[in-house]
């Protein structure tokens, strides 16, 4: 670490605000732009490496808005000849503003597949005046996997790293093009703590590993500390393979963790052979009285460096798994954990696989009711993951488990764009018919519901290749296939050729995870393959779809500017409108679909949420005044209760609808809530006797304040 002529370049800094950040953003990428060095590592296992041209661009219609992520116009780079070069600038600092030579940066793109390597974009250092430059091709390979959003090039993080200090990084998406990118280290603050056992003796060889690091834009956890709930910090890293942090307890038990940097939000792991998986969130600071832990008004624990922590022992879960049909043992097979007892949300994080015996031994999961695994064949098995309840017998003995995984068919196929016949790609499902005999013998209710088995992993399991490739699981017999596409496309193409929709437009499928329906998901085809049959084709179409355009108005007609809509695009398009009017397209409608789109006039509080279709949707949206729904909670001793989610929606076409937290004294109040449709109004939360309590009956917004009063909840 070198820091170089300091006071010279003090003044350099100051100077070159305007042109530390360059990201291009030319309207079309070149077909032909070379890829990834790396790209055929890149590949899930059985797809082909061949590399593909970007898909050319689907034309949208003109519109006079900006949508989310897509950043103003950057100024012009030196890489203007070839559009498909996307080129980062900036400049690294020290602590004290200082130009800081030598850090390592990284370009590193969001992952959604732990299957995929985490290998970064590019690679650099800063100079003797800590300027940086990082390019990277928007048509690299690696973008068309995992692709959870479109444009996926610009889901790009720029990080710094300097052996001594806290790494800075911030997301190119979100990052102000007018604004010059820097990244300011920050002090390290080393994090430690100590491991007991119930009976308070420390424990070693513990696994302790840093999941994520969040920070403010303040660099202060001041305002987070006072309210959690409303101060998250703004930013989270995902750390480089190259910069993972992990350490294992010694023998007094007590651990430390270098590199975090102070006033930083983070979440630890800790695992070990004979201790309970655990996951903590802890802030890198000290407390006075040596780390105790910091409760928020929601019970959030909140530990500081010099805690103490004491971890369940784990009862090993052994058995094997095997075909169904046969008897047969299987190898190779991921089992893992989907709900650990006493922790209040799923995770996957104790895993092993099974022998070349079918054979396994899971250490991590606690002794206790409740716990979950859920069984995964790898990529190159025809099965169907299965879900599994763990007994609890007496003693601390290892738990015998059989597993039995259901042989399905190979379907294969293409997702491609109907209007220009590029490859997208898509998250795939498989939606058996109720009525299929195969699928109810395999499945039959799985928590009291007809679903697929996997949850919400088995959403994410199944996807298409850089060329819009896949292959999944199915059964003989009717089924749905269907894709859930990442783009401008309308949902639900091709559900008006399949028979059995009910008047809501819903088939009488297994739920994956929910049923399939004329709004969900973005395209699909039924399929019935005969008894005996191993693999099947069944490629799908998704459709762009068609634009209607429509004015923004209030009552006496005048048009309205600077509107935030809602549901002006598909769902799955991340791309609503946050300045948007007079006049706002509303693209990706297919026939017969019926759209909520929600508009919102904040200077004036004027909305609307007005639902509409090609054939009959109004033209003119006519604007009127919001309404704010206030009350006050309490229990049934008549305490006010604090700190409680509140939350309103429409439940029409994934209306996401409002939120809201009670405060200490038990009051709420929900603001420019828009009139329109009845506004269903819940409590959600773990400490309530449902975890879902009803406000009140469906709410009609008509303007002015709505005081519900007191509302009684029920508590645990």
């Amino acid at each position: 670490m070198a820091v170089v002529k300091k006071a010279a370049l003090a003044s350099v800094v100051l100077a070159s605000a305007a042109t530390l950040f360059v990201f291009t953003r030319d309207a079309e990428s070149s077909s032909n732009g070379a890829r990834g060095s790396r790209a055929e590592s890149l590949e899930l296992a059985g797809v082909d490496a061949e590399a593909v041209g970007e898909p050319s661009a689907i034309a949208e219609p003109e519109r006079e808005a900006k949508r989310e992520f897509v950043p103003a116009a950057a100024p012009a780079s030196n890489t203007a000849q070839d559009p498909d070069i996307v080129t980062v600038s900036g400049r690294v600092l020290d602590p004290d503003g200082m130009p800081l030579a030598g850090a390592e940066l990284f370009l590193t793109r969001l992952m959604y597949d732990e299957r995929l390597p985490k290998d970064p974009l590019a690679v650099g250092k800063s100079d003797e005046e800590g300027a940086f430059t990082l390019t990277y091709r928007k048509s690299d390979r690696r973008f068309k996997l995992a692709a959870e959003r479109p444009e996926m090039w610009r889901h790009v993080t720029v990080s710094a790293f300097v052996p001594g200090f806290g790494p800075d990084w911030e997301y190119l998406a979100t990052w102000p093009q007018e604004k010059a990118l820097k990244l300011q280290v920050v002090r390290d603050a080393p994090f430690e703590g100590r491991l007991l056992d119930l009976e308070g003796r420390p424990i070693a060889g513990v696994r302790v590993s840093v999941a994520s690091v969040g920070a403010t834009e303040s660099g202060s956890l001041d305002d987070f500390l006072r309210d959690p709930a409303r101060s998250e910090p703004t930013k989270y890293l995902e750390y480089p393979p190259s910069h993972e942090l992990a350490t294992e307890t010694g023998a007094d038990g007590r651990f430390t963790v270098r590199g975090l940097g102070a006033e930083r939000l983070t979440r630890i792991e800790l695992s070990g052979e004979t201790v309970t998986w655990s996951s903590i969130e802890a802030i890198t600071r000290s407390a006075e009285s040596g780390g105790e832990r910091t409760l928020s008004p929601r019970g959030r624990q909140l530990f500081t460096s010099g805690f103490e922590w004491v971890l369940r022992p784990t009862r090993p879960i052994t058995g094997i798994v095997r075909d169904a049909a046969s008897g047969e043992p299987l190898a190779d097979v991921e089992v893992r954990s989907q709900v650990i007892a006493g922790v209040p949300y799923m995770t996957d994080m104790v895993r092993t696989r099974t022998d070349g015996k079918g054979r396994f031994r899971l250490v991590g999961m606690p002794k206790g009711a409740g716990n979950e695994l859920l069984v995964m064949p790898n990529d190159e098995l025809p099965y169907f993951m299965q879900e599994v309840e763990v007994p609890d017998p007496a003693g601390m003995g290892p738990i015998e488990v059989e597993v039995e995984l259901t042989r399905g068919l190979w379907i294969t196929g293409r997702v491609t764009n109907k209007a220009t016949g590029e490859p997208v790609y898509g998250r795939l499902h498989y939606l058996p018919f109720l009525d299929n005999a195969n699928a109810v013998d395999a499945f039959g209710l799985i928590g009291g519901s007809p679903r697929v088995p996997g949850g919400t992993l088995a959403q994410h399991h199944y996807k298409t290749d850089a060329d819009g490739r896949f292959r999944l699981v199915g059964l003989p017999g009717p089924a749905i296939v269907g894709v859930v596409a990442i783009g401008p496309y309308m949902q639900g193409a091709g559900a008006l050729e399949i028979d059995g929709r009910d008047e809501e437009g819903t088939f009488a499928t297994f739920e994956s995870p929910i049923p399939a329906s004329v709004r969900w998901p973005t395209a699909m085809r039924k399929i019935e393959p005969g008894a005996g049959t191993t693999a099947i084709t069944c490629d799908l179409e998704v459709d762009p779809g068609e634009t209607l355009t429509v004015e923004l108005v209030d009552a006496r007609g005048q048009a309205l500017e600077h509107c935030e809509v809602r549901g002006s695009a598909g769902r799955a398009s991340y791309a609503d409108l946050l300045d948007a009017g007079p006049k706002v397209a509303i693209i990706q409608l297919g026939p017969g679909e019926k759209r909520v789109v929600r508009a919102h006039q904040a200077e004036r509080c004027l909305g609307l949420a007005a639902i509409v279709t090609l054939a009959e949707g109004p033209r003119k949206l006519v604007l009127q005044p919001c309404t704010t729904v206030v009350g006050r909670l309490l229990d049934e001793a008549g305490a006010p209760i604090g700190g409680v989610p509140l939350e309103a929606s429409s439940y029409l076409d994934f209306d996401r609808g409002y939120s809201a937290e009670s405060e200490p004294d038990g009051r709420f109040r929900l603001e420019h809530v828009v009139p329109g449709v009845p506004i269903h109004f819940y409590a959600r939360s773990e400490a309530l006797q449902d975890f879902a309590q009803k406000i009140a009956d469906p709410l009609d917004p008509t303007g002015g304040v709505m005081d519900l009063g007191d509302v009684v909840l029920t508590l645990r």
